[in-house]
């Protein structure tokens, strides 16, 4: 009995991001928009920990994680990108002063 469904869980508990990813992207009726968000946030965290800013603002984007493409613009010094981000966001945003 193939049970990716354990495999998948066993990765995340051990932190092994890019086989849960890669496990994720196998088998799409597996795969919650949730699942697939805390994949590309923590490969992200993991290439901005090793200040690979260019690769983890490809995963926060895939993420649409606002708040860490801000950062990562910023870091960049991607500035119109940042400034078309804030554009992007509603009004009461926590984001935004």
């Amino acid at each position: 009995m193939d049970r990716k469904d354990l495999a998948i869980e066993l990765r995340v508990k051990l932190g092994h991001w890019f086989r849960v990813l890669q496990l994720l992207k196998s088998d799409g009726s597996l795969a919650t928009d949730v699942q697939m968000a805390q994949a590309w946030n923590s490969i992200g965290d993991y290439y901005a920990e090793r200040d690979m800013w260019e690769h983890a603002l490809g995963y926060y984007t895939q993420a649409s994680n606002t708040e860490l493409m801000a950062k990562a613009f910023f870091i960049l010094e991607k500035f119109d990108s940042l400034e078309s981000l804030a554009d992007g966001l509603p009004v009461n945003h926590p984001l935004l002063p």
